[in-house]
């Protein structure tokens, strides 16, 4: 076994049990209060209880560690590093269907979910395809019928994505006070020199 620090848990059992517990403590979220106006001189306070989403961040957190390097530790370094590996990646994949379903049903704004993803779960956007990770989030989220509708009014902006523009920039060739320039071969040096020729 290589050295350094002793692994927090020695026993596979006992982390699993204490993921166990973070998305249970997930789940029954956490209770605050918020003021409602009733009217012009009332106000209310009601008691709301919001689910705290999962994160591996927080996973790591609620394990006892202070940064998510320690859980990727016991892939290696435990002397039962294939079953720790296991509990560890079915926590990982439980967080990540988690925030992608909530991202495609619209619970989760899509581009955060985007964002998280690439950052702590290795997604990447595909450029070659052409359409953002975003939208397919949004995409997928509606039903089968509204699928067709949206994407018949998208099928302009896709083309637009996916075939670059080819058509060549237009120079206006109408005669001026003084010499025609070639915008597109202006460069500093022959600027400076235009200038001195024009004075």
């Amino acid at each position: 076994m290589p050295g350094g620090r002793p692994l927090k848990y020695q026993d596979p059992a006992e982390m699993e049990a204490k993921i166990d517990e973070y998305f249970t403590a997930c789940e029954s979220g956490r209770q605050r209060e918020i003021v409602v106006k009733k009217d012009k001189s009332s106000y209310t306070v009601q008691k709301v209880t919001e689910r705290t989403p999962y994160t591996i961040q927080g996973l790591a957190h609620y394990l006892g560690f202070s940064d998510t390097e320690s859980l990727s530790q016991y892939e290696t370094r435990s002397p039962r590093s294939e079953e720790f590996v296991g509990i560890i990646l079915r926590a990982k994949l439980r967080i990540i269907q988690n925030i992608s379903e909530k991202a495609m049903t619209g619970e989760y704004n899509p581009r955060f979910a985007e964002f998280y993803l690439a950052c702590n779960a290795g997604w990447r956007k595909k450029e070659e395809a052409g359409i953002p990770m975003s939208a397919l989030f949004l995409l997928m989220g509606l039903l089968p019928g509204q699928i067709q509708r949206q994407l018949a009014s998208m099928v302009p902006q896709l083309r637009q994505l996916q075939a670059p523009d080819t058509t060549p920039a237009v120079v206006d060739a109408t005669p001026t006070q003084g010499p025609v320039r070639d915008v597109m071969s202006t460069t500093p040096k022959t600027a400076k020199k235009r200038r001195k020729q024009q004075i």
